[in-house]
């Protein structure tokens, strides 16, 4: 039975540790914390805490053209469809 718990301790003090990387936060520290306190408890204080990474840009930011240039057909192409 103690290598069950062993084994379950470890694979999901691992689990951790690639969900932790997975949000931007180092892997291995968490799989240590989840080590030496419990995964579950290292768990919860993973998604306690934000995500790292890159930072979604803010309204003001992003750039928007003024103006979307028309589309123009070219008379040349005929459009497929039935033919009259």
């Amino acid at each position: 039975m103690g290598v069950f718990v062993l084994v379950g301790w470890l694979g999901l003090s691992g689990a951790v540790g690639w969900v932790a990387s997975e949000r931007g936060r180092s892997g291995p520290s968490w799989f240590g914390l989840a080590l030496v306190a419990s995964p579950v408890v290292a768990l919860i204080f993973l998604v306690a805490v934000p995500a790292r990474g890159k930072p979604l840009p803010r309204r003001e930011e992003v750039e928007v053209p003024e103006r979307v240039p028309e589309f123009r057909r070219d008379p040349r192409v005929v459009p497929d469809g039935p033919s009259q």
